[in-house]
């Protein structure tokens, strides 16, 4: 509870308002009455509404999570057919068509709002100004097309490094799901012990953890086009959707040394070093984690 209240990056990020934080939430409400069907085998309408409702608005606040949609949608007709067809289907179609109809309202077409880059130009945008100096860059849009023709920024939203570099920062450098809240090594230890378990409630879950985690790390290191952590922010923010996932197996994690005095010690130490990244963030959300801000002082990296 702790490492829920404390330890993750949606209470830092709760004091903004951003689609990460509503997707995370969301994720969490499908996921409740989707462990209900599938662990304790209910079979509730109104579940399968639930679930299929927050799925469906989940992927529409996180692309990505449209693969959390047919996979849970799979699983529950694999369980029950029926209600998933008549419950879960149109409840998650429901968000998804809100989604492509008011799109279509306000750009005029279905493709994602954030795809007409003249939607960044305007006075004072962050994105017609070089962050390393302050000066403006470009501000030309073109008139038949409507977009934006100018130069971005330089900086971190103009970054581009080796895949491996990129992969390493992700997960346990700058940008680290594991540096800035290694609470979520235990999380990690908890999905590969359920995994070897087969007997184990949550195996299923714990797949669904390792598959998601997998695919967000592929996409966004090799098919996301620029490498740029999210831009300027504290955590790596397109993954915190799956943080309500993650804590489920923290306390499997935990099985097994929590008798012992020196693991307990580690746990708290990781804990206390997570909930730092939070408070850090909390001051501004929009702005470099204390790992990355500690290297740009030293001069060790340059965005």
């Amino acid at each position: 509870m702790a490492a829920a209240g404390l330890g993750t990056f949606l209470t830092g990020f709760s004091i903004t308002l951003n689609n990460h934080t509503v997707a995370a939430f969301s994720f969490f409400f499908a996921l409740y009455p989707a462990f209900l069907i599938w662990c304790e085998a209910r079979r509730n309408w109104w579940l399968f509404a639930l679930a299929g409702f927050f799925a469906g608005f989940t992927a529409v606040n996180e692309f990505p999570a449209f693969a959390f949609l047919v996979v849970l949608g799979a699983a529950l007709a694999w369980k029950a057919r029926r209600q998933t067809l008549t419950w879960f289907l149109p409840l998650a179609l429901f968000p998804i068509a809100g989604h492509l109809v008011t799109n279509y309202l306000v750009t005029g077409d279905l493709s994602p709002a954030y795809a007409h880059k003249s939607a960044y130009v305007f006075p004072g945008s962050y994105w017609l100004i070089d962050p390393a100096s302050g000066r403006l860059v470009g501000s030309e849009v073109d008139a038949a097309t409507g977009k934006f023709t100018g130069q971005p920024g330089k900086g971190i939203d103009n970054m581009y490094e080796p895949w491996p570099v990129y992969l390493f920062n992700m997960l346990a450098g700058h940008h680290g799901i594991f540096s800035l809240s290694p609470i979520f090594i235990f999380a990690l230890l908890g999905v590969w012990r359920c995994l070897r378990r087969p007997e184990h409630p949550l195996r299923g879950f714990a797949a669904l953890a390792a598959f998601l985690t997998l695919l967000l790390l592929v996409f966004y290191t090799f098919f996301a086009g620029q490498r740029n952590y999210g831009g300027m922010c504290c955590g790596l923010r397109w993954f915190f959707w799956l943080i309500p996932l993650w804590l489920m197996f923290i306390p499997e994690g935990l099985q097994g040394k929590a008798s012992q005095r020196w693991f307990r010690g580690v746990a708290l130490a990781f804990l206390l070093v997570s909930a730092v990244s939070v408070f850090y963030c909390a001051r501004n959300p929009w702005s470099r984690p204390w790992i990355q801000q500690y290297l740009y002082s030293k001069g060790w990296i340059k965005y």
